[in-house]
């Protein structure tokens, strides 16, 4: 049983949003429990699209839930967790951080921001050592490439030299 009610605004009768019809005036309030609750329609249908790594449209109506209720810890919890997934470490910790703020009794809310501070600490360690990897390689093409470039200036200095010492040395006994 959903433990979310709304109240008639015609009749002032208790509406369950299982079945959002007023039981006492039959007037049906899909729309208003939609404004009433449409925050957490949004997280739902996030959550889904999370499931299934669709992470932009889940990020999408997560914005969306929080546009209309701000507070609503749970949407910027999942939020954090998508922009993590995604590598954009920067918004995770800032959702992170809006989690503690706005549950600070939460005892999973410290344990999500640990969390991804320590995977945006490994994802930056990580870039860090491909970014040196890939130094080191263009490093060690560029050496190659001197040290053939300095091979073949020396292969040709010599080859120059035997040239002109062998003209040179042509002209020499003629004369």
């Amino acid at each position: 049983m959903n433990d979310q009610v709304i109240t008639c605004p015609y009749c002032g009768g208790t509406v369950s949003l299982d079945t959002p019809v007023c039981p006492d005036c039959k007037q049906d309030l899909s729309a208003l429990a939609r404004l009433a609750y449409g925050h957490a329609v949004y997280y739902n249908e996030a959550l889904a699209l999370a499931r299934e790594e669709k992470l932009d449209q889940a990020r999408d109506k997560l914005l969306v839930a929080i546009e209309h209720r701000p507070n609503f810890a749970p949407a910027h919890s999942l939020l954090a967790k998508v922009y993590a997934r995604k590598g954009n470490w920067a918004e995770a910790q800032a959702r992170a951080a809006r989690v503690l703020e706005l549950s600070p009794d939460d005892r999973d809310a410290p344990e999500l921001a640990q969390q991804i501070a320590e995977s945006a600490s490994r994802a930056r360690e990580a870039a860090a050592r491909a970014s040196r990897a890939r130094a080191d390689h263009l490093l060690k093409i560029y050496l190659r490439d001197v040290a053939r470039a300095f091979g073949a200036g020396v292969g040709i200095t010599a080859l120059l030299m035997l040239i002109i010492r062998w003209i040179g040395g042509g002209r020499g006994s003629q004369e």
